[in-house]
């Protein structure tokens, strides 16, 4: 029974990660004029999106069907995909909250709120 929750919680953690990423994408996008940085936050927005589909893939997958919770019956195909899973989840976590920090750069306002309002955008990384 617990192989059954642990298996639908890794799928449903991916894809809550993965709207919540989309959604600060969103936040981001909407907060700057600049085109460039939309664009990159779409392009990022794209890859998040196939990330999320692919590893809620391997991870549906990761072991023999019927029972593909069954991490036990020995037959589980997928466990090295699910490294590189978690470099591609770390490297899109720098890259969304670095996306803020350059568009907070060229803004006209005191230095020590744009430093105030950078360290939150950073609190993402802890």
């Amino acid at each position: 029974m617990f192989n059954k929750y642990n298996y639908a919680y890794q799928i449903l953690f991916v894809i809550t990660i993965c709207l919540s990423k989309i959604s600060l994408l969103l936040f981001t996008i909407r907060l700057t004029p600049n085109t460039t940085t939309i664009r990159v936050g779409k392009i990022l927005m794209g890859v998040i999106l196939l990330w999320g589909v692919a590893t809620v893939f391997a991870l549906a997958f990761q072991c023999s069907l019927p029972q593909p919770w069954n991490v036990t019956s020995g037959v589980c195909h997928n466990q090295g995909v699910l490294v590189s899973v978690s470099i591609i989840d770390i490297i899109t976590d720098i890259a969304i909250t670095s996306l803020p920090l350059v568009m907070l750069w060229g803004i006209q306002i005191q230095r020590g709120k744009r430093i105030t309002v950078m360290a939150v955008f950073m609190c993402r990384i802890l």
